[in-house]
């Protein structure tokens, strides 16, 4: 068991051993089979190990941007730092050596133990097309068939390394091409897209980690100087956040000056998540050991994962021939009987070799996967709940009866329209606006009233503040320009119109010309009166057929539709407008049923008029006349009144019968006239300020969802032999909406699925 201690500044890795070594791991070269390795690959701490890390691989190949990023292990040295012999120890497979810069895209390296036979499959992970930009949809294909035989793994690497650097062409022809064809001649140079290798077997540590390309400083071919940085780019990429990096640092060279080391110290400036493992020990020369022990014991360039010392098979070992068991054999000779290794405490002694390496890599992925896990699942979980948000908003997929949804559309249209022409719940606007447009028509044509006054012209000056009675009057009316005519305007009206009629007539043509002086100006009203409900009735059109069909404006559609309402709109338009003017000709002569109402008014009117001339001043009172008048008047009423029941013999008689005894008005025929004009003016009123309403509504409002939804089964062609081929072409999705659906399904499908490996492991 691997347990970190924490102590400071840094921390060490201490695996359990009991004399500070271990016995090199077995491998197909044992004699003995698979010893006590079947028991330690089957216990339960092995198989939940196991289940962690295929989970997180699963869900890597399930790949792209929407999944969290998971833990895992990097590793990255500098060319010829000993990086692809250490590979070579940890994974028990040889990898190519000979191909220039030998790796020229990652590797995805996944250790299972087994005690079954050894196994092998490659496969290709796609994550970025031919033009090195990211794919949508992560695509992992197996390169090949599982193998048996180990010395397979090279030339396969080899091939599937071709494959990648060939984007354009069948990776599977890379199976049996002749090689030389391609490994001078390949597409790519250098390519982001991972060779995913997966070898079990007995004798192996449960363990995924990913190779990368050995950091170059310089290359022969100028052609390939940005190669250079391109492995750097793709470095930073992969030991950022929370990745475990994997330090290769050859002992042959100063710690300091190489570039792996320096990249790792950006991308982890604390050491927190870094594990120096120092190669090429056998390498240093004498008196260089003060230099690097410091580093191996953690008290120089300290990393809170600590340094491991690694002895591979030198040049002329492997070029013998020599098995991966007897490295690791020698490898333990090398470190307890040479200098200063075989010297150190047994705390240093327990990072000396492979195989503590590999046993404490694959701890620290373990727990790294365990302490992640619960927040990978989730974000996973709140991703997919705001993937299956997006894509509820997205409208319905066209349906294979583009006719019927085309109706559909058309019949949401008449029926939003509906509700507004109806005042339906939630849709009260435009009513409401029409009632106040309507209201406002009122008062202004209530403001065209004749204004009469029933005093002279010398009695106007003498008598201020008259007003209309109550019951032809109306507060909230705006006043027109209209003069206030007096008796005099009257008489002279009349006298003007004058021809053979007997006296004490009044010519017709005078009242024809005073009843449709006011009446002349309606027109106009009603006019601004509908020009101020037609833009709101235009304006709620568009908003409703843009919420219909806003979807469709990337084709035709939506302005065909637009098209179809302004010309329907302006056909209602011109038959109101044509109505209108029947109801205001029907108002060109003076007529009317409502005999009551205007015979009844005419009376009040009468007797108003009468009242108010009786109540006037006739003349100017001076300061003293008008200080004594109550005094006067008072005692010669009660002396006219003493007299006409002393010689008449009249009883009864109150102060209001005098008036009866005074001579008729010489203005009543004026005031009748004033009279006529005035009560005619409220039977029209009362006419016209309901007919133009009904009329703009029977002829504009009403009909506009009928009318509307007729227009556009006919200008849609719904309703022809082409209009189900027509309707296909309307509907056809914006290319943006398609893409995004796509998207968003594409991101919800792998989201589910690495959700589902997570539920396999009760996440």
């Amino acid at each position: 068991m691997v347990k970190f201690e924490h102590n400071g500044e840094h921390a060490s890795i201490t695996p359990n051993l009991s004399d500070g070594h271990t016995s090199p791991a077995a491998d197909d070269d044992q004699q003995n089979g698979h010893d006590e390795y079947t028991d330690i690959s089957q216990s339960a701490f092995a198989i939940e190990k196991r289940k962690l890390l295929d989970v997180i691989d699963k869900i890597r190949d399930i790949g792209g941007d929407v999944i969290p990023p998971l833990p895992r292990i990097v590793v990255i040295g500098n060319q010829s730092a000993g990086k692809s012999s250490l590979i070579e120890a940890v994974a028990r497979i040889n990898v190519p050596r000979d191909m220039g810069t030998c790796t020229r895209c990652p590797s995805e390296i996944r250790l299972r133990s087994s005690d079954g036979p050894w196994t092998c499959l490659i496969s290709l992970r796609w994550e970025y097309d031919q033009n090195g930009q990211k794919l949508r949809d992560v695509q992992t294909v197996p390169f090949g068939e599982k193998f048996n035989d180990k010395s397979q793994v090279e030339p396969m690497l080899r091939r599937a390394q071709l494959a990648i650097l060939n984007p354009k062409t069948e990776h599977r022809l890379f199976l049996d091409a002749d090689l030389t064809k391609f490994e001078n001649a390949g597409e790519l140079n250098f390519s982001r897209n991972v060779i995913c290798i997966e070898v079990t077997g007995p004798g192996l540590t449960d363990l995924t980690f990913v190779d990368l390309p050995g950091i170059i400083s310089s290359v022969q071919d100028t052609s390939q100087t940005d190669l250079i940085e391109l492995i750097k780019s793709m470095v930073k990429e992969y030991i950022g956040g929370n990745s475990i990096i994997l330090v290769a640092i050859t002992m042959r060279d100063d710690i300091d000056n190489q570039a792996a080391i320096l990249e790792a110290r950006k991308a982890d400036p604390e050491g927190i998540r870094t594990i120096g493992v120092l190669t090429k020990p056998d390498t240093i020369q004498a008196g260089e050991e003060s230099q690097w022990l410091p580093v191996v014991q953690n008290m120089k360039n300290r990393l809170r994962l600590g340094y491991f010392v690694t002895k591979q098979p030198s040049p002329s070992e492997i070029k013998v021939g020599t098995t991966f068991s007897k490295s690791r054999q020698s490898e333990q000779t090398f470190f307890r009987t040479t200098e200063p290794w075989a010297s150190l405490p047994i705390d240093v002694r327990a990072r000396l070799g492979t195989p503590n390496l590999t046993s404490t890599l694959s701890t620290l992925l373990t727990d790294a996967i365990k302490s992640s896990l619960p927040g990978i699942a989730g974000k996973i979980n709140s991703s997919l709940q705001k993937v299956r948000l997006a894509l509820a908003a997205l409208p319905n997929e066209p349906s294979k009866n583009p006719l019927s949804d085309m109706l559909e559309l058309c019949q949401q249209v008449r029926d939003e329209l509906a509700h507004h022409i109806k005042g339906s719940e939630g849709h009260v606007e435009l009513l409401q606006r029409n009632k106040a447009n309507y209201e406002n028509f009122k008062r202004l044509i209530h403001g065209t009233a004749p204004q009469f006054v029933p005093y002279t012209r010398q009695e106007t000056a003498w008598n201020a503040g008259y007003s209309d009675p109550d019951f032809v009057s109306d507060e909230s009316a705006e006043r027109d320009d209209n003069p206030i005519l007096n008796l005099d305007d009257i008489r002279e009206i009349i006298a003007k119109a004058t021809t053979r009629e007997l006296p004490y007539s009044v010519p017709f043509p005078a009242k024809v010309y005073m009843m449709m002086k006011p009446i002349k100006k309606w027109p106009e009203l009603a006019d601004t009166c509908f020009d101020s409900i037609f833009p709101d009735v235009e304006k709620l059109c568009d908003t409703i057929a843009t919420r219909a069909f806003g979807r469709f404006e990337h084709g035709p559609l939506l302005r065909l539709v637009r098209d179809i309402l302004t010309d329907t709109i302006t056909d209602l338009k011109q038959k109101t407008k044509v109505a209108l003017s029947i109801v205001l000709e029907m108002e060109e002569f003076p007529g009317t049923l409502n005999q009551h109402y205007y015979t009844a008014t005419r009376s009040k009117l009468i007797a108003h008029y009468q009242a108010q001339r009786k109540q006037r001043q006739t003349k100017p009172m001076s300061t003293f006349a008008f200080a004594n008048a109550s005094e006067y008047d008072d005692s010669n009423i009660a002396e006219a009144i003493s007299a006409l029941v002393r010689v008449h013999q009249y009883r009864d008689v109150k102060e209001e019968d005098l008036t009866k005894l005074l001579p008729e008005d010489p203005y009543t025929q004026d005031i009748t006239f004033m009279a006529d004009a005035r009560a005619y003016f409220q039977v029209a009123y009362k006419r016209i300020i309901d007919n133009v309403p009904h009329a703009i509504d029977h002829n504009f409002i009403f009909p506009l969802a009928r009318t509307i939804h007729e227009a556009l089964i006919s200008g849609l062609h719904m309703n022809t032999v082409e209009g189900a081929e027509k309707c296909r072409e309307y509907l056809q999705e914006s290319p943006h909406v398609v893409q995004k659906r796509e998207t968003l399904q594409s991101t919800k499908n792998r989201l589910d699925r690495a959700r589902a490996e997570l539920r396999l492991i009760g996440l």
